[in-house]
């Protein structure tokens, strides 16, 4: 059973409901790596599949961007340090354009966008600035001993009877990372700024009382992460498994969710990790590629299926070269063939959520056959996709050919392997061939300038040296090297078959003596 459809079951089953809000969030401390995406996807994915059940359903996506910065990221110019403790929101940006929060969101955003998810966008810092979060820090203060027992009882943190749950924002360094509250009369809470609290900043030392309210504080994130929930009434939210570990931050969040502000958590799953060459990837340390990198050499249709098809309980391992585009293409036709032989299957479920528009082509055109093709400068690779396709292109199929052509450059560019890419020359290379070689190309001549069909010429090249004594390499570095000067290249049967015919007959023959 699709993944999905597992899901929507058991939160429909959970929550008889008319409609649903769906919610997910992140902090944009730096460049959002593509893993964030996983988040996205799933929570985008049960939100639609949720409406074609039926229900009205919202998906909302949060930036976290009232979070302190506490690590630099390795492409932030190291003056940035001077920011640390600072919420995100009230750091300039980069580029000086805003703030550095929305700088990286902005980025994150249209990258969502362009897979054709526009989820309602929310921000921490306008709500606590806007007063939505006033009465859940109050009652987070009211309450701090019941937060303290539950970091207790849940994660054996001992949390000191002064200890209070808000993080004030400095009135003197604006710093929100180094304070620790310690007392709360009902409108003002006294603070201190402590130069040690933390070991990524320091404080500036300074005490002071004032209201949490509007804007002047911040939960700390497990409260801030129950209290979200309250403030949207949230009705599913998963996240990544190292939040939902056992007696972690979600089981902290959840008691908090019951036990302060007397809600129902939202239906929770987990998914798990997305690695990057078998490495899970920081947006600090700048592991693994961004969001914004991935999505400019893989087309936004690929990239969703890519992780629409993966179980959120299955880790996703993804490495970014030629072997993975080539393979994920190739399963991904596979499934826009489902689509239209058996739309009720889970492969044409997945090719339908990873689609970006309605428009669904007829014919799609091998991503590695076109990778070859774009090689060879007077092939119209229209008129071979007729040809292949035995009828004209419609409008669709022409603009899905474009596309991949667009990206087909690309990966020719930055993760083609040397047997990939090619050149044909014009003249003969200057190469040695043994007497069984040159008696190979006597043979095939005529054959390669009457075939078109490729898989009879490659069959007919391969018996033909099989019977002449030669090795399988030494049958095709025959081809190679005299119409490419190399030892390796695309299958020849194929690449011979879309060469000119009085060219192809020529080369062999010139070459055969």
């Amino acid at each position: 059973m699709f993944w999905a459809d597992e899901l929507i079951k058991k939160i429909i089953k959970e929550r008889k409901l008319d409609g649903y809000l769906v919610t997910d969030e992140k902090t944009p401390s730096g460049r959002v790596h593509v893993g964030a995406l996983e988040g996205v996807l799933y929570h985008s994915t049960i939100a639609r599949s949720l409406e074609k059940s039926g229900k009205k359903t919202v998906f909302q996506y949060g930036f976290d961007d009232y979070d302190p910065m506490d690590s630099l990221p390795i492409y932030i110019p190291k003056e940035y340090e001077k920011y640390m403790g600072i919420p995100l929101s009230e750091i300039p940006a980069p580029d000086g354009k805003g703030s550095f929060a929305n700088y990286f969101a902005d980025e994150f955003i249209e990258v969502i966008n362009s897979l054709g998810i526009e989820p309602k966008i929310v921000y921490t810092s306008k709500m606590y600035k806007q007063g939505e979060f006033n009465q859940s820090i109050k009652i987070a203060l009211n309450k701090a001993n019941i937060v303290r027992e539950i970091y207790k009882n849940i994660a054996n943190q001992d949390r000191p009877y002064d200890w209070f749950p808000i993080q004030m924002i400095c009135e003197k360094c604006h710093k929100i990372g180094t304070t620790r509250a310690y007392a709360w009369d009902g409108e003002k809470v006294s603070y201190e700024c402590g130069e040690n609290w933390v070991k990524y900043t320091q404080g500036c030392g300074h005490k002071g009382e004032l209201s949490p309210l509007n804007g002047n504080s911040k939960l700390p994130w497990k409260v801030e992460w129950a209290a979200k929930w309250s403030i949207w009434k949230s009705d599913v939210e998963g996240a990544g498994k190292d939040h939902m570990t056992k007696n972690g931050s979600h089981d902290i969040a959840s008691e908090i969710a019951r036990q302060v502000y007397g809600i129902k958590t939202p239906e929770k799953f987990r998914y798990e990790f997305f690695l990057v060459g078998g490495k899970k990837m920081s947006s600090s340390k700048g592991l693994g590629n961004s969001a914004r990198e991935v999505s400019e050499v893989l087309p936004a249709e690929l990239l969703k299926y890519l992780i629409v098809r993966s179980n959120p309980k299955i880790q996703l391992n993804f490495n970014l070269d030629g072997k993975t585009i080539s393979q994920l293409y190739n399963d991904f036709d596979r499934a826009h063939t489902q689509y239209i032989t058996d739309p009720k299957s889970d492969e044409a479920k997945i090719y339908e959520y990873s689609k970006i528009s309605q428009e669904v082509p007829e014919y799609l055109m091998r991503f590695s056959k076109i990778v070859s093709y774009i090689q060879i400068s007077y092939l119209d690779i229209e008129k071979e996709a007729e040809k292949e396709k035995g009828s004209k292109l419609t409008e669709v199929d022409k603009k899905d050919l474009a596309n991949r052509i667009k990206y087909a450059r690309i990966y020719l560019e930055k993760f083609a392997s040397e047997d990939e890419k090619f050149e044909i020359q014009k003249e003969i290379p200057k190469v040695k061939l043994n007497d069984s070689q040159k008696k190979l190309l006597e043979k095939i001549a005529d054959l390669v300038a009457r075939e078109s069909e490729p898989e009879i010429i490659h069959n007919y090249i391969y018996e033909t040296g099989k019977v002449l004594g030669l090795k399988p390499k030494e049958t095709f570095e025959t081809i190679y090297q005299i119409f490419l000067n190399k030892t390796s290249g695309p299958k020849a049967g194929w690449f011979l078959a879309n060469l000119d015919k009085n060219f192809v007959f020529k080369r062999i023959k010139e070459a055969s003596k």
